[in-house]
């Protein structure tokens, strides 16, 4: 089993009767879904990104293709808006993997389009979730953007028990003209009660990095604060102001 930093990806498919306090401390990062296109808000998304508070935390958005992309990606944010969101520390991650009968172009200009207007709001450009056979098939990727994009990318063993299957080990399959990855969906059939679910299954993935990378990455790198001065420091700057004062008159 990888030893790279573990997380989960949770939607209301897995309920609303999860323990999310063992669930932060099995995991160094978990992605939240917070709806799809600009109609849908995932029923569970504001329990738990609420309840993940304080946590390295993703709110992913499922794009429809055949849809308005700045239209989705404002019902992105207003669905994260109304639970409360600190763009500092919390990251945002489209999920690319329904065509809906559109073109090549069309799926990747919608990408595109959507990226950019959530980076116009966070101050960065989400994530991208798909597979490298969805990616090759459907998307064209030439563009910078994509090619450097911070990609979370699934790729599974093959399924053997009829419930739970094991993860794969990173690194997992890159789509043609990606250079890199960033978080590898290495099963979507973990065993949910290990990590804070009553019964069923979850996602599981891998960060391709270490534990500092991780933190870095939502805004919690090593910065020392600043150090506050002792009580008597206090005291003695605080007497000193006064004395100057009463020289003055």
């Amino acid at each position: 089993m990888s030893a790279l930093p573990f997380g989960v990806d949770i939607s209301s498919y897995q309920g609303a009767n999860i323990n999310y306090d063992l669930m932060k401390q099995k995991t160094k990062f978990i992605a939240v879904r917070a709806g799809i296109s600009w109609g849908f808000e995932d029923p569970v998304f504001a329990q738990s990104w609420r309840a993940l508070k304080g946590h390295n935390r993703i709110a992913y958005h499922v794009v429809y293709p055949s849809q308005d992309a700045i239209r989705q990606a404002d019902w992105c944010l207003d669905i994260i808006n109304r639970a409360g969101v600190d763009w500092r520390f919390d990251r945002i991650a489209l999920d690319l993997e329904l065509d809906q009968s559109q073109t090549r172009a069309r799926i990747t200009q919608v990408t595109l389009d959507m990226m950019e207007r959530l980076k116009s709001a966070t101050g960065r450009y989400p994530l991208l979730y798909s597979r490298a056979s969805w990616v090759d098939t459907y998307m064209t990727v030439k563009d910078d953007r994509l090619k450097l994009g911070d990609w979370w990318l699934a790729h599974y063993l093959a399924r053997r028990d009829p419930e739970y299957t094991p993860e794969k080990d990173p690194p997992p399959l890159l789509p043609r003209g990606v250079t890199k990855w960033l978080i590898h969906q290495t099963s979507e059939t973990g065993i949910g009660k290990n990590v804070g679910l009553p019964s069923g299954a979850i996602d599981t993935n891998r960060w391709n990095g270490t534990d500092d990378d991780v933190r870095a990455y939502f805004g919690l790198g090593e910065e020392t604060p600043p150090e506050l001065p002792d009580l008597q420091t206090q005291i003695n700057r605080l007497d000193a102001r006064v004395t100057a004062l009463e020289s003055r008159f």
